[in-house]
């Protein structure tokens, strides 16, 4: 008699910018600032920005904003 057998088979091949990436990840703080800076030096298409790393928070003083342009504002009613 004969035999039939089946079987499924499935394999994940990591791809370069995969291994890349989790080669980034793994970097402590100074590895990732040389690593970067690295970067910047071998690739022409990559400026690097002088200044600080955190961006600026939008601030609005309070005498600019018009209080009372809203005020008749009213939600619509989404259960009707």
């Amino acid at each position: 008699m004969s035999k039939l057998e089946q079987r499924l088979e499935q394999k994940q091949v990591p791809q370069p910018r995969q291994i890349l990436q989790a080669t980034i990840l793994q970097l402590n703080t100074v590895n990732l600032e040389e690593r970067i800076l690295e970067e910047l030096e071998t690739n022409p298409a990559l400026d690097q920005i002088e200044g600080t790393s955190e961006p600026e928070e939008e601030t609005t003083d309070e005498e600019d904003l018009d209080w009372e342009q809203d005020n008749d504002y009213e939600p619509p009613n989404v259960y009707e």
